[in-house]
């Protein structure tokens, strides 16, 4: 993960970036091999995690010490992907 923030005055903006790289059937462990059905095919049929990349925007606004807006676009590039072992997609 990477991010950048920028801030001025009671004004902030954090851009995010997520990324995961490929994980190739060879180098997966025996139990995620058994598990087909989470993952992507490779040109093979075998199961794989495809490498991502996606970009988070978030922003907020301190309006009084008590209360701040908060707002963001998450999943920017609008990107199917999967945290690699997760169980989530």
């Amino acid at each position: 993960m990477t991010r950048l923030t920028f801030a001025k005055g009671n004004l902030k903006f954090v851009l995010t970036s997520q990324y995961n790289a490929e994980v190739v059937f060879e180098d997966m462990p025996v139990e995620e091999k058994g598990k087909p059905q989470l993952y992507a095919k490779d040109s093979n049929g075998k199961p794989y995690s495809p490498s991502w990349t996606i970009f988070n925007l978030n922003s907020s606004y301190q309006l009084f010490s008590f209360l701040e807006i908060n707002a963001g676009i998450i999943n920017i590039p609008d990107l199917r992907y999967r945290p690699y072992s997760s169980g989530f997609t």
